[in-house]
């Protein structure tokens, strides 16, 4: 993680921070600041003390000043048409660029994250986070058209507030948000899952239905989401799922 020092004159060609040794195949990620969310694939290594990319970045990147991240090639990813019952989590874990879940079908699903402390979860689930220095971003992803039937809903968890995971502001680098751009639309949720009966039942408190939550931690907010179109049913004696949104800049939430 670092920034773009120089670029040729054509764009496809530029010098990296010198901690920066990307392979050929890598993506370089602008994680913050100008020109925020455009990735680049590298072709060749470095040729005298630079490195060849797919194209050039755009006016907005902003030398050694926006902050840029070399990763394993991560993306396009689709789960699309499933059907789970009784499982636990389906998610993107960090490092997904342009990722999609559409049209699965989630019965009995229990998930329950755990990290971090954070102790929610959701059947389908986002999970942004600097993971013991390396960088893991959840960009540009979408949630369109899934069912879930007495299951855990989708929860979006970005910035951890564990210090021995999310420690790239320690290092002086990129801090978050790392979740950003996501759209969730025309999902359904119906009913209350196990695991949040149980959790009732040892708390005394009263089991909510399937919902969408977001939470972000301490460092910086998740930004860019719109959440639109759902559907929820919930039964009688259960709280009513929804929606439950903290830490969320420039979002969008709508029925």
């Amino acid at each position: 993680m670092g920034v773009v020092e120089e670029v040729s004159a054509g764009g496809t060609e530029v010098r990296l921070a010198p901690r920066m040794f990307p392979p050929p195949g890598a993506t370089l990620v602008v994680l913050g600041g100008p020109g925020a969310g455009q990735t680049r694939l590298v072709t060749t290594g470095k040729v005298n003390g630079s490195y060849s990319i797919d194209r050039p970045f755009d006016a907005w990147l902003a030398l050694n000043v926006s902050k840029v991240a070399a990763l394993p090639t991560a993306g396009h990813k689709l789960i699309v048409g499933n059907t789970f019952i009784k499982t636990s989590v389906v998610q993107w874990f960090s490092n997904t660029i342009h990722g999609v879940h559409a049209d699965n079908t989630f019965t009995g699903c229990n998930a329950r994250s755990g990290i971090g402390g954070v102790e929610i979860g959701g059947a389908l689930q986002v999970a942004g986070l600097c993971y013991k220095g390396a960088p893991g971003q959840v960009f540009y992803t979408e949630f369109l058209g899934n069912t879930l039937e007495e299951s855990d809903g989708i929860t979006l968890v970005d910035n951890f507030g564990n210090t021995q995971m999310n420690d790239c502001a320690q290092r002086g680098w990129f801090s978050g948000p790392w979740v950003q751009w996501i759209v969730l639309r025309r999902n359904s949720f119906a009913g209350v899952s196990q695991l949040a009966r149980h959790d009732a039942k040892q708390a005394g408190t009263t089991p909510r239905c399937g919902a969408v939550v977001q939470r972000a931690f301490k460092i910086g907010n998740t930004t860019d989401l719109v959440a639109e179109h759902q559907q929820f049913s919930c039964p009688a004696g259960a709280l009513k799922g929804g929606y439950d949104v903290v830490g969320c800049d420039h979002c969008a939430i709508r029925n």
